[in-house]
């Protein structure tokens, strides 16, 4: 059966000795975006609708330059909108 919403997790541990991450998911878009990097080297899976294979948590490898953190820039228009409200 698949995790329900409260159950989904991602975790991403970082070995320094070899610069692998292994990442582990059961979050769905997590699921599809780490698929299309590589393949999972462990994967659960259960039958869909129609009793085809589908990926409800898996463990991927990655190196190190494929794992990066980006600062997210806040959008002016979104900070005015909400200046906006405050002051209301």
């Amino acid at each position: 059966m698949a995790y329900s919403r409260d159950e989904y997790e991602t975790t991403c541990n970082y070995d320094y000795l070899t610069k692998t991450w292994d990442v582990y998911t059961s979050v769905p878009t997590h699921i599809t975006k780490l698929s299309k990097m590589s393949e999972p080297y462990w994967k659960e899976e259960e039958p869909d609708v129609h009793g085809n294979p589908r990926m409800i948590a898996g463990k991927w490898r990655l190196s190190k330059s494929q794992v990066r953190f980006a600062k997210l820039m806040a959008v002016k228009a979104d900070d005015d909108d909400e200046a906006e409200e405050e002051s209301a």
